[in-house]
């Protein structure tokens, strides 16, 4: 998925990064700029299902390895009024078969 100025790509069990870190959109924890993909060390471990990259934000649905019927939502984002968020816990869904 590409944003205006980021990417992030996705395997099975991780998330990667690059482009401008300005509003920690990059999900690394600073606002610096990877131009190499760089992997989200705080997704690590969890079943990766979507990704998604805007102009000042990402997001990532993903889920525990073993609650496969749940998924969380991650979010990485500047608001208009230049604050910086970080949600590791946006809220819990039940996926539907």
């Amino acid at each position: 998925s590409c944003g205006s100025e980021h990417c992030l790509a996705m395997t099975s069990h991780s998330v990667f990064s690059w482009g401008s870190g300005d509003g920690n959109r990059l999900g690394h924890g600073d606002c610096f700029d990877r131009w190499l993909p760089e992997g989200i060390d705080s997704l690590n471990g969890l079943n990766i299902l979507d990704v998604s990259a805007g102009m000042w934000h990402s997001a990532c649905i993903a889920s525990p390895q073993r609650k496969l019927d749940e998924a969380q939502v991650f979010t990485w984002v500047r608001t208009a009024l230049n604050f910086y968020s970080y949600s590791n816990h946006v809220c819990i869904i039940t996926l539907c078969s």
